[in-house]
């Protein structure tokens, strides 16, 4: 068994390492969960209304913000 810091170096110098390390991402429902957020992001502060205190808006503009931009 490899000791627990020689592994990842194995890993990593292994078949295969030369791949795109989103590989894998392309098989899954990775994209669309992420445009989903940024949907849910973009729409957030559509539905903040006057009853909303100040502290709350700032919140959930930076969380929407947050939310919609591409990482």
């Amino acid at each position: 068994m490899a000791n627990e810091d020689a592994a990842p170096e194995n890993w990593q110098n292994g078949p295969g390492a030369s791949a795109h390390k989103t590989w894998l991402l392309s098989k899954t429902n990775y994209d669309q969960r992420h445009m989903k957020w940024r949907q849910l992001g973009s729409k957030l502060v559509e539905r903040l209304t006057e009853h909303h205190s100040e502290q709350i808006v700032e919140k959930v503009k930076l969380i929407a913000f947050l939310l919609s931009k591409k990482s």
